[in-house]
């Protein structure tokens, strides 16, 4: 092998570059040797900085749009008692306590408004999100919309082979092209999405979602599509078998924030093979207020940066000391105390895509401390509150290139302000490629 081949203008001997990933040719003098700058970056929001202890969760209350079986009326009656309150269902007569929980639907059938029950206060009184009954009134409260099929024979309501809560779901079993699930609004009536800023779903697949396959998810009202479709393989990794994922969809992404609905679709729009995938949904549902908080790491221009460490440091008050214990005391099933539902979401971009190119939900420790090469680098406690660091190293940097428009961003989808403390950061080295 010969090490030196050519020389500059002084005489110094240049070396042949032959680094992976390079183009193959010879480096001259009018070409800077690398540069490299260590670098330690915190993942960052424009409001927030560094500190992710923050509250991205929805609303406490989410409306119940489908959760894997039909029951077209948990109650039904007539208002008494309501008087000059507001935002009240009162009826004597009822023992809510054991018919209606929280998300159920409320249609006022005298005349015709929809809201739902945001408490069940006690068993003749419920609190609602809106003002929409009187004295007189009659209603009736209903958990789930209704399940129809206007194309195709695929679909499964009632399934219990899969579910993520309860013991129901909606299963699709390898539908044909342009078949379609519908959730019909409960006597068909339109409902106000003023309060709703997202819909969301729990997906499972079991087998054969492939890379042409397609679903879309749109609003119906009156017999036609309102806004516009959003497709479900563009909001979580559909190759990933096995696992139930959480599907987040902004109202604003369907084209959706005070339009009113009487149904939502489920549409396979494509198909690639011999036949489309088997999957189950679970929990459909509307998410008031509230909006997921996103924190980026992203090259400067000109860049790339070579990343060799993830680091995350949480801090809650909790005591973990245990006397002579040679290992913390900690749940796997937890973030310190914290129990998340959906907790947050790890998403890798490349290029002006909308879709990460990965992507990994963290919901405890144990989705955290399964990653290769993973360890818990710190734990300390004071008797009241314990600091935990979470370190993963990778063989190989993971490489984010600027003319790529590459970049990492952690999705705070839980109430994380729950903990006393909670940063990421990641260790690595710049490279100046300008």
């Amino acid at each position: 092998m010969w090490k030196f081949f050519v020389a500059n203008k002084a005489g110094t001997p240049v070396e042949i570059n032959t680094d992976t990933g390079e183009d193959t040719g010879l480096v001259v003098a009018t070409r800077p040797h690398k540069t490299f700058t260590s670098l330690t970056e915190c993942f960052k929001n424009e409001t927030y900085g560094e500190e992710m202890a923050q509250n991205g969760g929805y609303g406490t209350v989410d409306w119940i749009i489908h959760d894997g079986t039909d029951t077209t009326e948990a109650d039904s009656g007539n208002c008494d008692g309501i008087g000059a309150d507001t935002n009240k269902l009162k009826d004597s007569l009822k023992t809510f306590t054991t018919t209606v929980v929280d998300g159920m639907t409320v249609y006022n059938t005298t005349d015709g408004t929809y809201t739902w029950v945001t408490a069940v206060a006690s068993d003749t009184e419920l609190s609602l999100l809106d003002d929409i009954m009187d004295d007189g009134d009659d209603y009736i409260i209903s958990p789930d919309w209704i399940f129809s099929e206007p194309v195709g024979t695929k679909w499964i309501e009632n399934a219990t082979d899969q579910f993520h809560n309860g013991t129901k779901s909606l299963k699709c079993d390898n539908p044909n092209v342009n078949d379609i699930l519908q959730l019909l609004n409960v006597n068909g009536g339109d409902v106000t999405l003023a309060h709703c800023v997202a819909v969301s779903m729990w997906i499972r697949v079991e087998k054969d979602w492939k890379g042409g396959d397609s679903f879309s998810v749109y609003g119906h009202n009156a017999g036609a599509m309102i806004g516009n479709k959003v497709y479900l393989e563009s909001y979580f990794s559909y190759d990933d078998y096995g696992i139930w994922h959480f599907i987040n969809i902004p109202l604003i992404d369907m084209g959706l924030t005070v339009e009113t609905l009487d149904a939502f679709r489920v549409e396979n729009e494509a198909r690639e093979g011999g036949k489309s995938p088997k999957f189950w949904v679970d929990e459909f549902e509307f998410r008031a207020t509230g909006a997921a908080i996103d924190f980026t790491i992203e090259p400067d221009k000109g860049t790339w940066f070579h990343i060799t460490t993830f680091q995350t440091t949480m801090v809650d008050a909790l005591d973990t000391a245990s006397i002579n214990a040679s290992m913390p005391t900690l749940s796997y099933d937890k973030l310190l105390g914290m129990e998340p539902t959906t907790g947050y979401l790890y998403k890798r971009y490349s290029g002006d895509e909308d879709t990460p190119i990965t992507e990994q939900r963290i919901t405890s420790l144990l989705d955290l401390l399964s990653s290769p090469n993973t360890l818990i680098s710190n734990h300390i406690c004071d008797g009241t509150n314990t600091l935990i660091t979470v370190t993963i190293g990778h063989s190989q940097p993971l490489v984010l290139k600027s003319e790529d428009l590459d970049k990492l961003v952690i999705s705070i989808e839980d109430d994380f302000s729950q903990l006393l403390f909670f940063r990421m950061c990641v260790q690595g080295y710049v490279e100046q490629r300008e």
